[in-house]
């Protein structure tokens, strides 16, 4: 592993040429928000196709936060594709699993039975932490490791559950990735996975993942999908038999859905085919896969600041990062 910071855009040869057309525009944004809020910053860019790509401090490991639930991700959706298990598999919510932090399943009294394809729609669409770690328990740490070298992705470690333990936490035991991990998970989840048996046709698992985060970007029409489906009207049930006062809270969370974007914010909902973010008391990430045209972009961002409190959106440290992200976005899509 890897963990040089630079001040200058860093060439990764496997990409092919660096974005010589936005590299000093975006090298200035970084250095005035680096300046302005006390941010360290990585960013990757890449246009796959053109083999170009923009990278700054690209490999430095950071704490992934909800960035990590990409790889989570890939890795069920390759046991499905791969036959291992099924979407309509039922698992059981119980009280042990019960987590803080987002995400709507705590505001639900235990037991519930959820169909596997559920907790995948609620941890990308939501990034609930509860389902998140049921399918970190259907699937493994260890697989999920597994799979993440299978990415590529050089500088990731999967160690702990969503929302570790304090214990785990004093141990300095926590999930890391860079930003030209993510990017590349991206990547993956386009064209497939480079894997050693050529035998394995992992186009499938691509065009399954795509769809899914398609599906869980929050727009109009997919929020609205959300409210009037099965499992909705099963979580208010769930939510009403726990306690009647969380009802409020729990539909707030239901109609946030894509209603903070970052990378996105002034972009098209018809070129988002996907987007994740990821933000702790001092991290604030952001990541996404663009179509426009005929061409993709990938974008990954990642910042971190000691004197910051992300969780708090009102803070000028959040708004300050909010338009970092929606400014480099748009350097990147604009021709």
């Amino acid at each position: 592993m890897t963990n040089e910071k630079t001040e200058h855009p860093e060439v990764d040869e496997d990409r092919g040429e660096i974005w010589d057309s936005k590299t000093d525009r975006l090298r200035e944004l970084i250095l005035t928000y680096q300046q302005r809020f006390n941010f360290d910053i990585s960013v990757t860019c890449t246009k796959p196709d053109k083999r170009q790509s923009f990278s700054w401090n690209g490999d430095v490991i950071r704490p992934a936060a909800s960035l990590i639930k990409l790889y989570i991700f890939g890795a069920v959706m390759k046991r499905i594709t791969d036959g291992d298990i099924d979407r309509d598999d039922l698992f059981t919510m119980r009280s042990s699993n019960h987590v803080e932090g987002s995400g709507l399943l705590k505001y639900m009294a235990p037991p519930i039975e959820l169909k596997l394809d559920e907790l995948i729609y609620l941890m990308m669409a939501y990034s609930d932490n509860i389902a998140a770690n049921m399918i970190i328990d259907i699937v493994s740490i260890d697989e999920i490791q597994k799979f993440i070298l299978e990415t590529g992705a050089k500088n990731t470690q999967m160690l702990v559950p969503m929302m570790a333990s304090p214990s785990q936490r004093e141990h300095g035991e926590n999930n890391v990735t860079t930003t030209n991990d993510v990017t590349r998970i991206y990547e993956s989840m386009s064209s497939g996975l480079s894997v050693e048996d050529h035998s394995q046709d992992t186009s499938k698992w691509a065009s399954e993942c795509q769809y899914i985060l398609t599906a869980s970007r929050g727009t109009a029409q997919e929020k609205l999908k959300f409210m009037v489906s099965h499992l909705n009207w099963k979580g208010l049930q769930r939510v009403l038999r726990r306690n009647l006062s969380l009802v409020p809270r729990y539909l707030k969370v239901a109609l946030a859905i894509g209603s903070r974007k970052r990378l996105t914010a002034n972009l098209p909902n018809q070129v988002v085919t996907a987007s994740k973010p990821g933000t702790g008391k001092t991290v604030f990430h952001d990541s996404c896969l663009l179509k426009i045209e005929i061409s993709e972009i990938i974008l990954a961002v990642m910042i971190s600041c000691g004197k910051a409190n992300f969780a708090k959106p009102q803070t000028e440290e959040y708004k300050g990062a909010c338009d970092f992200c929606a400014k480099l976005s748009q350097i990147v899509v604009e021709d």
